[in-house]
Parts: C-alpha cells; structure tokens; sequence
C-alpha cells in the first residue's frame, strides 16, 4: 500500500479546473488591475526621438563592393563615438545644462545606416538632446576620420507617444499568463491531492477488499437537461437510458452478496460512505434492486434518519405504516409496521420522508438490536442506507449489529487517510468490514479513441470486451454458477422477466 503515491487523472483535473475557473478568471484579472496600479504608480514614460544617418568615404565614386564595404566599416566605428560619454559632454555644453537622457547608436546590419536615438523624460528633452548631439558629433568625428561624411537622412521629430507604453497586446498578455499561471496551480493541486482517483489508485492506497467499481453515469443527457438542472435517475431500471456498464456492475456486486451469503450467510448488509454525496444511497437502492432482479425477497431500510434520500430515489411519498422513523419511535407497533413492495418486484421499502433527531437513542436503547433481530428472518437480504461517518459516528454501534458493513469510496472526494482510518474504525469497533465500492469511476483517457473502456473492461455505448478480472460476458468468473438465476439479468428467464417488465420500472 503506497500512501504517496502521486496519480495523474486527466478527468480529476478537468473537472477541478471547471470546477474552479472563477480562481482563474480571478487570477487575469488580478494581472490585469496590477499592471494597471503599477503603471500609475511605478511606471515612469520615456520619450524617444530619433534620426537616420548614412556614412559614406569623401571622395568615393561610384557603389563599388570596395566602397560599400569601407563604408560599413565606418559605421560601425561611428556608433560606437554616438554612444561614448564625451558626445553627451559636447551636447551638454552646447545646450547650457546637463544632459538627462541617453544614446543609442544601432547600425543596421548589413548597411552603412545608422539609427540614432535619445531617450528622456518629456518629449521635448528628448528632441533637443537629439538635435545637441548631431551638432556636436562633427568636433568628435573630424578628429578621428577626416575622410567620412555623415548624412542625415531622416531628421529628428518630435516624438508623440511614450516608447515605453503598455500596449493592449502587452496587457492582454500579462493578464493570460496570470490566468494561466493560476490554471498551473490548480492542476499541481489536481495532481499532488491524496484521494483515490481511479480503480489502481484505490489498490495501491486503500487496505480493504474492491468488491465492486461502478462507472461514471451521465445524469444530464441534453442540452435542455442542463439548462433547467434536471436530471435522470440513477436508478435501476429508472429509465432506458442508463449505460449497460453501469447496470453490469450492480449485477456483479449482487452476485457477490449471494456468494458472501452461502459462504458466510450474510443477508443484512450496511452501506455508508465518510463523506456526504458519495453516492451511497443510489448504490444501496440499485444493490437492492439487482438483488430483487435475482429473485430475492428483500428489504431495503433508511438508517440516514438526519437527511433521508431514498423516497425520493424511489419517489416515494409519506408510507402510513412503512415510515421507519415511525415504527423505531414507537408511534406504530411492530406488528402494524408493513413495509411497502416496490411496484412488481421483490422488494420491499422501510423508508423516511423527515428526519429524526432522536435516532442515535434508537441504538443505544438496544430499539435498532430488536428491530432487526425481528424483521430480518422475514428476508433473504436486507440493505441498510446508514449515515455517512462523517456525521454520526453510530455506524460502529450498527456494525455490531449487521452481517457485514460496506464502504462507499468515491473517487476524488475523500482523502485517503481519512478512508483508511474509516476502515480501522469500523474493525476496531468488532464490526464485520465486507469491503469498499468504488463509485464515479470515470473511463480510461484514450489519446487516439473518443470512449475508452472503463475499470470494469467494458466499452460505455460501444462494443464489449472482457469484463476485467470477473471474466467474459454473461459470467462472474470465479461467481459464473450464479449467472442462472431467474432475474439475474442472463439467460431467458431474464429476457423473459425483462420482457414483461417493460424499461420503464
């Protein structure tokens, strides 16, 4: 188990990146306000006048390659006397006060032209230093070559504009780059963040048993679903557009609760995350479902008495003698207590439409102990939707009471610490710990490919290969004795029951 290992998961950045484009907007424009503050504050203009000069040899006829190459000479060693200290002296001299600007002499390459230029604070300095050196240059340059000429081919103007502004382009630079440079920084945290991102991640990282890793699942599937925020059910059988993959994995994990309960005979099973939105409510509906498909009789029980989320997966409306809440307050007996069969199948519902403070009393009072030891026997499975950990600690007293505890991990969430300690929680409490499902799975990034096949194996709405370790399709590997089951979703008992039911259950 690698605790530090660094993962690299393209989806985890995008969606971190989405998630937080308003820091990168904000970043651009920080660059941008403080490249405005800097410019009123810090930045000083500087003014440029400048001329064009051509050196020639006196008394050279003709542009022979001789003199042209003599004359390029020459203006090379003239740039360098432009720009030597004892011209500024002469201009100083000639204007009666110091020089406060600078030279730059640059010849053009390849030519005999030379591009002078003066520097200063206020446009007007900048001109009359110009013009106080090209009076001065003949006293300096007489002396070393007698033989050249300068001639003025442009002469100085006044300049206009500072030439050191910040242009729009310059701007708009500055204020990418800082975006860009606040992108950098959420991808490094993207990248070094120690949470599981992937089904590698979570074997490298997490000290539990995988038993089963469910696919990412579109829940808006057009444009009109995102614009008014609405969204399909994750459901089982919701809906005719959920993803084979998806409904693949539910199978996978029921037909693992049916080999735990021959092996073991395990059949009271709590689902529970750390964290709150990470699925486990969708997960503990469908895990009940693949197992009604399966043709179990099975209860499935809101413990999440503070936020309760399964009347709703199942719209549900408030159960005159089915609301659980109610049958654990006393308020309805236990032998009017009548758990309500979802539709046609198998399944029936103890569920909560409120919340109930009181709920942790439930447990402590040995209230839950009894509950169970009753309605169980009645059931081949009973799943439990608890709270998640992070907000009530009573999943270690439930653990005591059920067969086996299931760990929902959704990827990029929960640190990974937290999920180990989690575990040693519930083990240490004398809990049975079953193993952790891996939720929100997303496909593997494929450069040269628009799908590519998730943890599982399977290719979402293309071709199907070999389901990862579980074996080929219409078996479970080592669990395939369990694909002839009436509803398990193979053979034709289940086409037959699939048939009947229609997709819209």
């Amino acid at each position: 188990m690698n605790n530090n290992k660094i993962t690299f998961e393209i989806h985890s950045i995008i969606k971190d990146l989405i998630r937080n484009i308003w820091v990168i907007i904000l970043c651009g424009a920080i660059g941008l306000m403080g490249l405005y503050v800097a410019s009123h504050s810090v930045y000083s203009p500087q003014y440029t006048a400048s001329a064009t000069m051509v050196v020639s040899a006196k008394g050279t006829v003709g542009a022979t390659y001789a003199n042209y190459t003599i004359s390029s000479e020459m203006a090379e060693i003239f740039s360098k006397i432009f720009a030597d200290p004892i011209i500024k002296n002469q201009a100083a001299d000639k204007l009666g006060r110091g020089f406060d600007g600078s030279v730059s002499a640059v010849v053009n390459p390849g030519t005999n032209f030379i591009d002078l230029s003066v520097t200063s604070s206020s446009p007007t300095e900048a001109y009359e230093l110009l013009n106080a050196v090209l009076d001065s240059y003949p006293e300096v340059s007489d002396n070393i070559f007698a033989n050249a000429t300068i001639t003025v081919l442009k002469a100085p103007s006044m300049p206009h504009a500072p030439s050191n502004s910040i242009s729009d382009k310059k701007t708009y630079t500055f204020a990418f780059l800082c975006a860009a440079l606040g992108a950098c920084a959420i991808v490094a945290l993207s990248i070094l963040r120690d949470t599981i991102k992937n089904e590698k991640d979570f074997r490298e990282k997490i000290d539990a048993e995988l038993i089963g890793v469910i696919g990412h699942e579109q829940k808006r599937m057009t444009l009109r679903d995102f614009l008014k925020k609405r969204k399909k059910s994750l459901r089982l059988h919701a809906n005719a557009f959920i993803s084979f993959g998806f409904i693949e994995a539910y199978h996978k994990i029921g037909a693992r609760a049916e080999y735990a309960n021959k092996r073991k005979g395990s059949k009271v099973f709590a689902i529970t995350s750390v964290a709150e939105n990470e699925g486990k409510s969708t997960i503990a509906s469908n895990i009940a479902l693949s197992l009604a498909d399966r043709g179990h009789k099975v209860l499935l029980l809101d413990f999440d008495f503070k936020k309760p989320a399964l009347y709703q997966i199942f719209e549900q409306e408030f159960m005159e003698n089915a609301e659980l809440g109610a049958c654990l307050s006393g308020k309805i007996s236990m032998e009017d207590f009548s758990p309500v069969q979802y539709k046609d199948t198998s399944l029936d519902l103890a569920l909560n439409t409120t919340s109930y403070r009181d709920s942790v009393k439930w447990l402590e009072s040995g209230v839950v102990k009894h509950f169970l030891e009753e309605i169980a026997p009645k059931y081949d499975f009973v799943i439990i939707d608890t709270y998640p950990m992070s907000v009530a600690s009573s999943i270690t007293e439930l653990s005591k009471l059920v067969d086996s505890v299931v760990l929902t991990v959704r990827t990029d969430v929960v640190k990974t610490q937290v999920i180990n300690d989690a575990i040693t929680m519930i083990k240490e409490a004398g809990g049975h710990f079953g193993g952790c499902i891996l939720n929100d799975v997303y496909p593997d990034f494929n450069l040269f490919g628009i799908v590519g096949s998730d943890e599982t194996g399977s290719y979402p709405y293309g071709g199907y290969s070999k389901y990862g370790k579980y074996g080929k399709y219409g078996k479970y590997g080592k669990y395939g004795k369990y694909d002839g089951y009436h509803y398990g979703g193979y053979g034709k008992k289940a086409n037959a029951y699939y048939t009947k039911r229609g997709t819209n259950d």
